[in-house]
């Protein structure tokens, strides 16, 4: 049985070819190509509008469903449902908090323990730190997270370059 609608293979595989320069081994498009990357890592988009939050509301509050509402809008159908949810429980549908939760870390409660055993020992490295908060409180902590969190309190060790003595100085 022949197939009602057939390409020939030339024109099927002109259509599905895509510049190889601006796709990956996998065939997708590489991160700096892509519109929600910047410098590799990967950025939040940003909240729908405030206005456009009232006019949903409006919609809700006039007696429209969340999927109506939504459809008036050009929504999509799980954010009218989700933001008529917000409305039912809060009152609002303000935007949830994006990005990681404010907060100091588990290092913090240690700062005085760290002072203490720097103002010791200036010289000690950041695995001996990390051992030496290990052994006294049994809290396990990456030298490289220890290290950050001596940089936040203002903690820095900066090498010194070295230079060859000048030739017109005495030795």
């Amino acid at each position: 049985m022949e197939p009602a609608f057939a390409l020939p293979i030339t024109a099927i595989t002109a259509v599905l070819k895509h510049p190889a320069q601006n796709l990956n081994h996998l065939g997708f498009p590489f991160v700096s190509d892509c519109d929600s990357s910047f410098s590799g890592g990967w950025i939040m988009s940003a909240p729908l509008p405030f206005a456009l939050r009232a006019r949903f509301q409006q919609y809700i509050e006039e007696g429209f469903s969340g999927r109506a509402a939504a459809l008036c809008l050009k929504l999509s159908p799980a954010t009218g449902a989700r933001w008529a949810f917000a409305i039912k429980v809060m009152g609002h549908a303000q935007p949830a908090p994006q990005g990681r939760p404010k907060g100091n870390g588990k290092l913090a409660p240690h700062r005085a323990f760290f002072e203490e055993l720097i103002g010791q020992d200036a010289d000690i490295t950041l695995p001996e730190l990390g051992a030496a908060l290990e052994d006294a409180t049994g809290e396990r902590a990456h030298p490289s997270s220890i290290g950050k969190f001596l940089c936040k309190l203002g903690y820095t060790y900066k090498k010194r370059q070295w230079w060859p003595p000048s030739a017109s100085s005495p030795v």
